[in-house]
């Protein structure tokens, strides 16, 4: 089975990766870089947008282990809150929590969001692929959830799930988080880019490591 190295220390998104992989019945493997390579798989979060973030930070795992690698970025913006959190994304959430937003937003009637998923792989020989995915729709009010697992619904873990449970995609009734993952294979944001990084990159040769 291929091995794909993601630049990770987040479980929920290895999780959410290896999920989409076999959901899409493609004999991958999905294995946290920092297993293999430690220190050198990370990367600082520099840059004005999901892509500048993840391509910086798969350009320098990539000069350093010189193995194919693959990173995802993921921002949410709030119209009304100018763009915030953006590349705070998940720091906000971790620390803050997402009722700390909900505070913010109290008495705006603008509740118009974004969420963009970005994936950079980076093959073998140095060449680089983005893939991205962005969806559309507005914070709730209150968090709703439905049991799930750590990626889809805070369940089990406080900030499981991320923003899932306040975030509404347009034309639907459920939050994220009142979803089932394999609803989200379509309606996600991160699924989205991980389904199309996941496609190109098992056309890939078999790296060594």
């Amino acid at each position: 089975m291929k091995r794909v190295l993601l630049a990770t220390g987040n479980k929920f998104k290895l999780n959410q990766m290896q999920f989409v992989a076999d959901y899409l019945k493609l004999p991958l493997r999905i294995v946290p870089a920092r297993d293999i390579f430690g220190a050198l798989a990370k990367y600082e979060k520099l840059g004005e947008a999901p892509v500048d973030v993840a391509l910086r930070g798969a350009k320098l795992i990539y000069g350093k282990i010189k193995r194919p690698i693959v990173t995802e970025e993921t921002f949410l913006k709030v119209k009304a809150l100018n763009g915030f959190p953006g590349l705070k994304s998940i720091e906000f959430v971790k620390k803050e929590g997402r009722k700390a937003l909900l505070t913010m937003m109290e008495g705006m009637k603008n509740r118009k969001a974004e969420l963009e998923s970005v994936c950079v792989f980076i093959n073998e020989k140095g060449k680089i692929k983005k893939f991205k995915h962005k969806i559309k729709g507005e914070i709730t009010h209150k968090e709703r959830w439905i049991k799930g697992p750590l990626w889809v619904s805070p369940e089990e873990e406080e900030w499981g799930g991320w923003y899932n449970a306040i975030f509404k995609p347009k034309g639907s009734n459920k939050t994220l988080a009142e979803m089932t993952s394999e609803e989200l294979i379509n309606l996600g944001y991160r699924e989205g880019s991980f389904a199309k990084a996941i496609k190109h990159i098992h056309k890939e040769p078999e790296p060594e490591f």
